[in-house]
């Protein structure tokens, strides 16, 4: 049965959107995430939006270097009431897909 009772820590409202666009040995995404205000106890927890960026090169056929931005603009949000969420950050790595994935 459906209620109307506040779930604690939980938007009524949260959407997220994927893009990525691949071009022989490149792939590029964007995704973004937006999640609305919600209670922590007595305390409203403000709305918040972040978008990250990744970029693929597939320079084998199992191996592949990527780069990603996540939360672009730097936002400054909290997920809960007094945590931070994640700050700006910018990650390089060297990926292996193996057989069977």
């Amino acid at each position: 049965a459906v209620t109307q009772v506040e779930l604690p820590r939980r938007a009524s409202h949260q959407a997220s959107v994927h893009a990525e666009w691949t071009h022989a040995a490149w792939t590029f995404a964007a995704s973004a995430l937006g999640v609305g205000a919600r209670r922590d106890g007595a305390t409203d927890v403000a709305p918040y939006d972040t978008a990250d960026l990744q970029a693929r090169w597939r320079f084998a056929r199992q191996w592949q270097f990527e780069a990603r931005l996540l939360n672009v603009f730097d936002r400054q949000y909290e997920t809960v009431r007094d945590y931070p969420g994640t700050p700006r950050q910018a990650w390089l790595g060297l990926r292996y897909a193996g057989a069977g994935f």
